[in-house]
C-alpha cells in the first residue's frame, strides 16, 4: 500500500527531472508535454508559449503530445486570440479547469469550431504562468473526453508542479536574453567532463554575475549547496575567486 501511495510522487520527480534536463525553453516545454500524460491521465497534453514580439504582435508556439497537427497550427495562427479560457482567466489563478460542455459555451465560435470541431474534447485544465505584462507566458495543460471534473489528486499534482514550472520558466527566459554568440567555457567544460552538469550550470550563472541567493532560488537548492558546488568548481578549474573564474571561463 505504501508503495502505491508513493508512485504519483515518484512520477512527479520524473516529470520535473525531465524538464530540468532540457537545455532551453522549447525543449523544456516539449518534455513537459511528453511527460504530463504519464503523470495525469489525459487524451492530449500541451505546453504553449506566448511572447510579445518587438513589433507588437504576439508570437505563439505549442509543443504537444499526439494532438492533431491541423489543430495546433490553427491555434497558433488564429484561435489563441479567441481562446476564452485564456481571455477570461483570473491572472492570480494557480491552476484552471474548463468544462466545455456547459451551456454558456454552446454558441461560442472558438468552442464550436476549435474545441469541439478540431480537438473534440470535453474538458481542459492546466497551470498558467503569466509574464509581468499579463500578455505572454506559458501554459502547461491537458485535455480529456467524457470527464466532467478534475479530481482532487489531479489538482494536488498541478499545485505541486507549479513552483517548479514557474522557476524553470524564469530561468530559461533570463537565459534567452543572453546573446547567442556569448560563449561560456562552462559549456566546453561540460563536454570535456571537467565539471558535472550541475557545476557547469552554476558556473554559467556565476558568469552572468547572479548573486548566490538568486542562483539558489532559480535552481531550487539551498545557498549552502550552491557554495559547495562553487568550491568544487574552483578546485577543478584551479581558481580561487569569482574574478579568476570569469577570466578562466570568459577569457
Amino acid at each position: 500500500m505504501a508503495e502505491r501511495k508513493l508512485l504519483p510522487w515518484r512520477k512527479m520527480w520524473d516529470f520535473t527531472g525531465a524538464c530540468e534536463d532540457a537545455p532551453d525553453l522549447r525543449q523544456m516545454l516539449r518534455r513537459a508535454a511528453e511527460e504530463l500524460p504519464r503523470l495525469i491521465p489525459c487524451e492530449h497534453a500541451f505546453a504553449c508559449r506566448a511572447a510579445l514580439h518587438p513589433s507588437g504582435t504576439i508570437v505563439v508556439s505549442v509543443e504537444h503530445n499526439g494532438a492533431p497537427e491541423n489543430a495546433v497550427r490553427a491555434y497558433c495562427d488564429r484561435y489563441f486570440h479567441e481562446d476564452i479560457a485564456r481571455l477570461y482567466m483570473d491572472r492570480s489563478s494557480l491552476t484552471y479547469q474548463v468544462d466545455w460542455r456547459q451551456a454558456k459555451h454552446a454558441d461560442n465560435e472558438f468552442v464550436r469550431d476549435f474545441i469541439h470541431g478540431l480537438l473534440r474534447i470535453d474538458l481542459s485544465a492546466g497551470i498558467p504562468v503569466w509574464d509581468a505584462d499579463g500578455i505572454g507566458g506559458i501554459n502547461i495543460c491537458f485535455t480529456r473526453v467524457g470527464t466532467a471534473r478534475i479530481s482532487s489528486r489531479d489538482e494536488a499534482i498541478m499545485l505541486a508542479l507549479r513552483p517548479h514550472i514557474v522557476n524553470l520558466y524564469s530561468l530559461h527566459e533570463r537565459l534567452e536574453r543572453i546573446p547567442a554568440d556569448h560563449l561560456f567555457a562552462a559549456e566546453l567544460a561540460r563536454q570535456s567532463k571537467l565539471l558535472s552538469k550541475r557545476e557547469a550550470e552554476i558556473a554559467g550563472l556565476l558568469c552572468r554575475r547572479l548573486p548566490l541567493h538568486e542562483i539558489a532560488a532559480l535552481l531550487m537548492i539551498s545557498t549552502r549547496t550552491v557554495e559547495t558546488h562553487i568550491q568544487h568548481i574552483y578546485y577543478k578549474l584551479h581558481v580561487n575567486s569569482r574574478v579568476e573564474l570569469l577570466h578562466r571561463l570568459l577569457g
